[in-house]
């Protein structure tokens, strides 16, 4: 049952305190693909592992690209990291919301407190989002989204009181992308695809089940505390 927004603003108490999606061995990837594979250009800087459970030919731009971790094309590792974050992505879409923004897809502007956040349709936002963990380092943000994440030129997440980057998750029922220059923080689960553009960083892993993952001079950081 969804919660309505109204019943959501009287409830601004509640707190997730536990990592409600677990990552499990897909948690060291800055960088993971299903077959679809990655596309790089310039030097984007990974920091933890790449994979995807297509093999070398499907990933390209390395170099110039560089990544601190381990490379897994098509192995054990990368097959078992891939169906953990299918099954982190199951566990996002099944979580009951907290709050139903289903009437705001647009988040410009706003602060949100921890918990389950539910939108219909898509979620985008130009500008500055703030994630307010209210002094728990341990707050759990999750946002489930039926279609599309459109971060637009501009915006930065902003995580204030304790939040952590690691306890952010995006769960995207499409596509996701990121625009040039934007600062984004929290691990995006994207059915579809995810394209980062120019100069945009990242501190979260970026798993795309269905589609490939593009990059473009970026800095993506696996967040594993």
């Amino acid at each position: 049952m969804r919660v309505s927004t109204s019943h959501a603003l009287l409830s601004l108490i509640f707190t997730v305190s536990a990592n409600i999606v677990d990552l499990g061995s897909a948690l060291t990837y800055g960088v993971l693909s299903g077959g679809a594979g990655i596309t790089n250009v310039g030097n984007t800087v990974i920091t933890g592992d790449i994979g995807t459970t297509a093999t070398s030919a499907s990933v390209t731009g390395f170099g110039p690209g560089k990544y601190t971790g381990s490379a897994h094309f098509s192995d054990n590792a990368s097959l078992g990291a891939f169906t953990d974050a299918k099954n982190a992505y199951a566990q996002a879409v099944a979580l009951p919301a907290d709050y139903d923004y289903s009437t705001k897809n647009d988040f410009t502007g706003t602060t949100m407190y921890p918990g389950v956040y539910f939108v219909s349709t898509g979620i985008s936002f130009t500008g500055s989002l703030t994630l307010d963990a209210k002094n728990d380092p341990k707050a759990t943000f999750v946002f489930q989204m039926g279609s599309a994440l459109l971060v637009n030129l501009g915006s930065q997440v902003v995580l204030t009181n304790g939040a952590k980057p690691s306890n952010v998750f995006w769960q995207v029922g499409s596509s996701a992308t990121i625009a040039v220059g934007v600062e984004f923080q929290g691990n995006v689960l994207a059915y579809s695809g995810i394209a980062v553009k120019t100069g945009a960083s990242v501190k979260g892993g970026l798993y795309a089940l269905n589609e490939s993952i593009t990059l473009e001079e970026n800095a993506v950081s696996a967040q594993t505390s």
